[in-house]
């Protein structure tokens, strides 16, 4: 008899083993595989088989379909975020709100006025205009006291991942208060021979300047970090004009003064704002309220957006440690978590160093990843729901997109250079339902590449976009298979 889906996650949660829980014994479980290890699966031919791992796995039987080097510790890059989520929404719930609060000390006017972060992954301009307008009906035309920006300390850094560049819009600052991602917009246009630049918004503190040479073979850069505060530097653009987004570096003080910006636009002043030394004031005038948390796994799962998912993962630690935990701290408590949730799987290799995955640092197994997307999959509904859908979906609208393959996947996609990775859930022509986690890393070329004088070159930039078009295609290949032969 066939074990319903819910029935087999219960077991799984129950943690005695993984695949046991689907209906196995251990030893039956190894069994299956020595059995497979006789008619073992051949990696792709332009795939080394010690940079790939993989399992394929029934959920309504119990069983491995297929699998190669499932225990082989890899890079899951942005396939980490079902971890961060799948916790997430498990724990806090799926409608779960974020709350940011415009609040004050002391007198209207004239105190002390304080806007303070939750952690709201998906803070908008338009909820501090909404903020704004609230504060615009107590008030008139001016706050004269002081204003604050709050949030937790711990949290606040000015990029995700150290090792990596500084000026990636994927890689900005994080905190509490964080607004539109912690990215500003710039643009440029050629006139008569010389280069105009701006930055949108256009804020006191953060500088630009422009260079008066043009990205080269050894550094293909074209806009720069100046090392400190928010200084940019713009070399000679290749096109005559465009747009590109750039990453904030003091997510508090952005979010503050595009406050500032807006109610000087709407007619009322401000002062300049501060960091505060407590994040909540006596009083509140406003409280904006995130959606649910659930469509905000959705946009993540989509769009993949680094800043949102860490900011989910502090939010977490911090509520279910009752203290607030730097990232890397809160990246070991997501690991944690994991480990001790089931912890008859082999674990072996398994770390966190973040909880978006923009980092050379993680490393999973593709059981491990497997058994976390179904633990993700036992929440209300299921995670599967959330996921992009292959040729159609922001996320997986270009791959595997074909007509006998297009609506058969739902999966999170993952990838830095030298490491792409995929887990979801696919539908063969068959009809089953079969999960699945698949990951190709070269950890010799991601190591070499980190340590190259010149990897900011074009050449390497160059070898690295090569490989990753290459194994990704290589990737869905392996995807693609299983819809014709399962």
């Amino acid at each position: 008899m066939r074990r319903s889906r819910n029935s087999i996650l219960v077991i799984l949660l129950s943690s005695i083993s993984f695949f046991a829980a689907c209906g196995k014994s251990s030893a039956a479980f190894e069994k299956q595989l020595s059995e497979a290890a006789l008619r073992p699966v051949a990696a792709p031919a332009s795939v080394a088989p010690e940079t790939i791992g993989y399992v394929l796995f029934d959920p309504a039987t119990g069983t491995v379909v297929e699998e190669f080097n499932r225990r082989l510790p890899l890079i899951p890059a942005s396939t980490t975020k079902v971890l961060t989520l799948g916790l997430a929404l498990r724990d806090l719930g799926t409608d779960y709100r974020f709350k940011t609060t415009l609040g004050y000390n002391g007198d209207l006017e004239t105190g002390d006025l304080v806007l303070s972060g939750g952690e709201d992954p998906e803070l908008r301009v338009r909820d501090l205009l909404s903020l704004l307008g609230q504060l615009q009906s107590r008030i008139g035309t001016e706050w004269t006291g002081r204003f604050y920006y709050a949030g937790e300390p711990l949290f606040a850094r000015d990029r995700i991942d150290e090792s990596m560049e500084a000026e990636a819009a994927y890689n900005p600052a994080l905190g509490s208060l964080s607004l539109d991602s912690n990215i500003i917009y710039l643009r440029w246009k050629k006139t008569k021979g010389s280069s105009e630049a701006h930055l949108v918004p256009s804020l006191p503190g953060i500088d630009l300047s422009l260079l008066n040479k043009e990205p080269g073979e050894e550094d293909e850069r074209e806009v720069l970090y100046a090392g400190q505060g928010e200084g940019w530097l713009l070399r000679k653009p290749k096109q005559p004009e465009g747009m590109r987004a750039v990453p904030v570096k003091d997510a508090g003080l952005f979010t503050g003064r595009v406050f500032q910006r807006l109610a000087a636009t709407r007619g009322v002043r401000i002062p300049d704002p501060q960091p505060a030394t407590t994040p909540d004031a006596d009083r509140t005038l406003a409280v904006h309220e995130s959606r649910p948390l659930e469509a905000i796994a959705e946009q993540i799962l989509a769009t993949s957006d680094n800043v949102m998912t860490e900011l989910v993962l502090l939010h977490l630690a911090k509520k279910e440690s009752s203290r607030p935990l730097p990232l890397h701290e809160a990246a070991t408590f997501l690991e944690n978590q994991y480990r001790s949730r089931m912890p008859g799987l082999d674990w072996t290799g398994f770390q966190l160093r973040n909880g978006s995955g923009l980092t050379s640092g993680n490393r999973i197994t593709a059981e491990q990843l497997l058994a976390s997307l179904l633990y993700a999959d036992s929440i209300n509904g299921g995670i599967e729901r959330l996921l992009p859908i292959g040729g159609w979906t922001q996320g997986m609208m270009g791959r595997l997109n074909r007509p006998d393959e297009a609506f058969r996947v739902v999966a999170k996609a993952g990838g830095i250079y030298y490491s792409v990775s995929l887990t979801g859930f696919v539908y063969p022509k068959s009809g089953r339902r079969l999960a699945f986690a698949i990951m190709i890393t070269d950890l010799n070329r991601r190591k070499a590449y980190e340590s190259a004088n010149d990897k900011l070159s074009r050449r390497k930039s160059n070898e690295a976009r090569m490989w990753m078009m290459q194994n990704r295609e290589a990737l869905d290949g392996i995807v693609s298979s299983w819809i014709s032969r399962y």
